[in-house]
C-alpha cells in the first residue's frame, strides 16, 4: 500500500508542477493505468492448459488380439477391464488412467481444449520387458467437442 501511496504523490508532483495535466486528469490517467495493468494481466493469467476442468471428451475401445506360440491369431475382440491412459499435452506422462467397459469402451471426459495422447499396454514376446505400447495422438480444437479415436489395438 505504501509503494501505491508513493507513486501516487510522484505522479502528482510531476505532472501538476509542470501544468502537462491538472489532479482530475491525472485520476483519471492513473485509474485507466490499473485497469490496463489488470485486463493483461487477466489475459495472460488465464490461458487454459490441455488437461482437467473442460467440457470436451475423448473416447474409443480397444481391441485386442491373442496370439499361439507360433504367432497365430487364435481369438480377437473388443477387451473389458484394461487399462487405458492419457496424457495431457502429449508429453509422455501418464495423467490419469480409466479402465475398458464389458464391450471394450473407454472415455476422458472434462478435458480442456489441446493435445492429448491415449495408450494402452499388450504384450510383446520380442520387446524390452516384453511390452509395448499402442499410442494415438488427438487434438481436441473446440470446448464442447467429443473425438473418437480410431481402435487402440492391443496384443494379450
Amino acid at each position: 500500500m505504501m509503494s501505491i501511496n508513493l507513486l501516487n504523490n510522484f505522479l502528482t508532483r510531476i505532472f501538476t508542477e509542470k501544468e502537462l495535466i491538472t489532479p482530475m486528469h491525472l485520476h483519471s490517467f492513473k485509474l485507466l493505468s490499473v485497469l490496463a495493468i489488470a485486463a493483461l494481466f487477466a489475459l495472460t493469467a488465464c490461458k487454459k492448459e490441455p488437461g482437467e476442468g473442460g467440457l470436451a471428451t475423448i473416447q474409443g475401445k480397444l481391441y485386442a488380439y491373442e496370439y499361439n506360440n507360433y504367432g497365430e491369431v487364435i481369438d480377437s475382440g473388443y477387451l473389458a477391464g484394461e487399462r487405458v491412459f492419457i496424457s495431457y499435452g502429449n508429453d509422455g506422462n501418464a495423467d490419469d488412467d480409466v479402465r475398458t467397459s464389458y464391450d471394450g469402451s473407454f472415455q476422458f471426459e472434462w478435458l480442456q481444449k489441446g493435445e492429448y495422447a491415449v495408450w494402452s499396454i499388450s504384450r510383446c514376446d520380442s520387446c524390452p520387458l516384453s511390452q509395448t505400447y499402442t499410442k494415438q495422438v488427438i487434438n481436441i480444437d473446440k470446448r464442447r467437442e467429443t473425438v473418437t479415436t480410431p481402435d487402440l489395438i492391443i496384443n494379450i
